[in-house]
């Protein structure tokens, strides 16, 4: 299993010239594991549908989480951090 958006380390930036809401990652993974649901945490709490809205998020380091279950079983969990400057 590989989260492919963000990657590990990626930067970014909050640009006051655009909207917040156009400022957003979908995170993405792949996996070849069979899986019932997935759920993606941001620094530990639940992530909204919407994806990461950049310009909500505080200076510094963040980590978004993937965890696949199958049933109520967690069958495997994979995690990045990223940043906002």
């Amino acid at each position: 299993m590989e989260i492919v958006t963000p990657l590990q380390g990626s930067r970014y930036r909050v640009d006051e010239s655009i909207p917040a809401a156009t400022q957003t990652v979908v995170p993405k993974f792949v996996t070849g594991i069979p899986f019932d649901r997935s759920e993606w945490t941001l620094d530990g709490k639940t992530l909204p549908k919407e994806g990461i809205v950049i310009p909500k998020l505080s200076s510094g380091r963040h980590e978004i989480r993937i965890t696949l279950w199958s049933g109520r079983e967690k069958i495997a969990g994979k995690s990045v951090e990223f940043s906002v400057e």
